[in-house]
């Protein structure tokens, strides 16, 4: 019997596990002593004290105000790298002779090009000096026997234009007089005169006369057929040939057979 009640008491613990108690808090486990007389003391109930609980920091935080001093004395090292030895394979060859190749075949474009502007830059050189305008002088006949027969002394020359473009602003500028063989050059007597401005079309020559204003004398005419004197002519022509002025000089000298070019300075 006594077995019996043992056995149902033990039975009875496992069946109910006790509940684990908390650990009262500390304002809680202090308690206020109760009066059981109230009616006797009537104080008023004592207020509880103020519960101050300390908080604790996180276990991460850093509460050692020394590290983040010590941490920014610390210095950082930074050791040299080791060599690295770069060995390039058959591709980076091959990009390295095709860029070569590359590189030779510019520069020997470039200069190819370079010829070829300067052989088309000469080329449209000469079509221009071909087609600029060529002023020169050229006469007809003998400017002498006129003279012997009781005309006045002068010359009749042509100006000509053998380029392929138009001459304009020509300007001449004549001197003429009687000199004596081998012409040097003319005397302050010579006759001067200047013209106006005219153009010269190729295929088209302009006649233009110079005078002395008088006869010969027999005198002169005896020296002329002797070829110890002649009448002389000086021409100076300026122009513009492509907004560029061009300028040509010539001398001549009427003799009995014809015009002798005593000196020319053509452009």
């Amino acid at each position: 019997m006594k077995y019996l009640a043992l056995a149902m008491l033990f039975a009875f613990v496992q069946a109910n596990p006790a509940v684990p108690r908390q650990t009262p808090d500390a304002n809680t486990s202090k308690g206020q002593p109760v009066q059981n007389d109230a009616n006797a003391n009537k104080k008023p109930p004592e207020q509880g004290a103020t519960v101050v609980q300390k908080v604790q920091s996180p276990p991460n935080e850093n509460t050692n105000p020394n590290k983040s001093t010590q941490n920014a004395e610390e210095s950082v090292r930074i050791r040299e790298l080791p060599p690295v030895s770069v060995q390039r394979d058959w591709m980076d060859c091959l990009t390295l002779t095709f860029s070569a190749v590359l590189l030779v075949v510019g520069i020997l474009g470039v200069k190819a090009a370079y010829r070829t502007l300067k052989a088309v830059e000469g080329q449209v050189q000469a079509q221009l000096e071909s087609l600029r305008p060529r002023l020169t002088v050229g006469f007809e006949g003998s400017q002498f026997r006129p003279m012997t027969k009781g005309h006045q002394a002068r010359m009749v020359s042509k100006i000509i234009n053998t380029g392929g473009t138009p001459a304009y602003h020509v300007v001449v500028e004549s001197w003429i007089e009687f000199l004596p063989i081998p012409f040097v050059d003319f005397t302050p007597a010579a006759l001067y005169h200047k013209g106006d401005k005219f153009p010269v079309f190729p295929t088209q020559p302009i006649t233009y006369p110079v005078g002395l204003g008088r006869l010969l004398t027999d005198q002169e005419i005896r020296g002329t057929f002797a070829g110890t004197h002649c009448l002389c002519l000086r021409l100076r022509l300026s122009y513009a040939a492509f907004n560029v002025l061009k300028v040509c000089d010539f001398v001549f000298g009427a003799e009995p057979d014809g015009v002798a070019t005593l000196r020319s300075d053509a452009e």
